[in-house]
């Protein structure tokens, strides 16, 4: 299977980023279908982070900007399934610690209609803060198989494996720290346990348990630090990739 390195989302040195102001927008909204977005906290180094939405070259707006109700939990989406609608448009993300005591990264996200993308900010060794947006593939599997992508967002992580527990084969082998799966590989459905080796020595590092459902889409990654205990330690995480219906545009 290809895998690939992440591309992070443009850097920038500008303004911030709202999806409700161009959902709002006037002129030929009635007639351009929306796309989705959907934000990961995948950093570790912070127990939550604000994210900040806005259309690009808008004015700071905190208040209406920020996702959600609060801070976004390390290891945790918004929304909490599917996606968000939004108009095709170049938005700006401000990602901050809680209460905009300090600005951690800000980039670009050009979004087209009909398209669906993840964001995950995510942090590596050194403490650097990044962000990667990753294109969402919602077609479903054929009958009786689930349809995952993997990626590795462990920070100090050895290359790993991801193999189902009590077998030899892995599912996904050899994914170095914020490599990814560049396809989607087709497995069979159902509940099994999983084990996070590491690839040269075959340590494992974390277990965990996947549930995948017949014809489902799901993004398999592996968070937390290595060698870490409680809250950060590794772990494996899905997230279930959802369509979702396009909202009306307000008139």
């Amino acid at each position: 299977m290809k895998r690939k390195f992440f591309t992070n989302i443009s850097i920038i040195l500008l303004a911030s980023f709202t999806l409700t102001s161009c959902l709002n927008d006037d002129g030929d909204a009635n007639e351009m279908r929306p796309g989705f977005l959907s934000f990961v906290n995948a950093m570790p180094d912070t127990s939550s982070l604000d994210f900040y939405v806005s259309a690009y070259g808008a004015p700071v707006d905190p208040e209406n900007d920020l996702l959600g109700q609060g801070p976004l939990s390390f290891r945790s989406a918004f929304p909490t399934s599917s996606y968000v609608n939004a108009q095709p448009y170049t938005y700006v993300l401000r990602v901050t610690y809680p209460e905009h005591d300090s600005l951690l990264t800000v980039g670009t996200i050009d979004l087209r209609q009909d398209q669906y993308s993840t964001v995950y900010i995510y942090s590596n060794a050194d403490s650097v803060v990044k962000g990667t947006r990753m294109l969402d593939d919602l077609e479903s599997p054929a009958s009786g198989m689930a349809k995952v992508r993997f990626m590795n967002l462990g920070q100090g992580t050895p290359e790993i494996d991801l193999v189902e527990n009590g077998e030899t084969t892995p599912l996904f082998d050899s994914f170095e720290f914020e490599e990814v799966s560049d396809e989607y590989k087709e497995i069979p459905a159902g509940s099994f346990l999983v084990d996070v080796k590491d690839s040269g020595t075959g340590d494992v590092l974390a277990s965990g348990a996947l549930e995948l459902e017949d014809s489902k889409v799901y993004t398999v990654w592996i968070s937390g630090i290595s060698g870490e205990t409680d809250g950060k330690a590794l772990n494996v995480e899905t997230i279930e990739h959802i369509p979702v219906e396009p909202e009306t545009p307000a008139q």
